[in-house]
């Protein structure tokens, strides 16, 4: 299938530098507000995902394939701050997705969202705040 015809869909998780409550938020039972990028690649690799492509110097983020270890998804990005390699980012993509499902998942778990709009009406951004933490789930289509 083209990729022009598929719904993709994206959960982005993104450490906020704001300071307060830092309730811990895992990815594959590490801490991101208190991981480094060779502790959380090892832990992502032991829960089964497979690397795509790994940063280095000139490249900040990881890519995995994913679907082994959520389904429906199909790919995973780890980012990490070029200077100190700490985590920055996590985001899952869901390629066919019906994103009425994760956002239901994602409204009982942390509440009711923030929507914003987008260039098009089938652009959305749903945005949840947790303790420093920004979840967001992203819906446009690839042209």
């Amino acid at each position: 299938m083209e990729m022009s015809l598929r719904c993709k869909v994206m959960l982005l998780l993104i450490l906020s530098v704001i300071g307060g409550n830092t309730n811990a938020l895992e990815l594959f039972g590490v801490d991101l507000q208190n991981s480094q990028r060779d502790e959380l690649r090892r832990a992502a690799k032991k829960a089964g995902v497979k690397l795509i492509r790994e940063g280095g110097d000139g490249l900040w983020y990881d890519s995995y394939d994913s679907s082994a270890v959520l389904p429906l998804s199909q790919r995973l990005y780890l980012g990490f701050v070029k200077q100190d390699k700490r985590f920055a980012f996590a985001e899952y993509e869901f390629v066919g997705f019906r994103h009425a499902q994760i956002l239901r998942y994602l409204g009982q778990k942390y509440g009711r969202p923030e929507i914003t709009n987008r260039a098009y009406i089938s652009d959305q951004k749903y945005r949840w705040n947790q303790d420093g933490i920004e979840i967001s789930l992203y819906i446009d289509w690839n042209n």
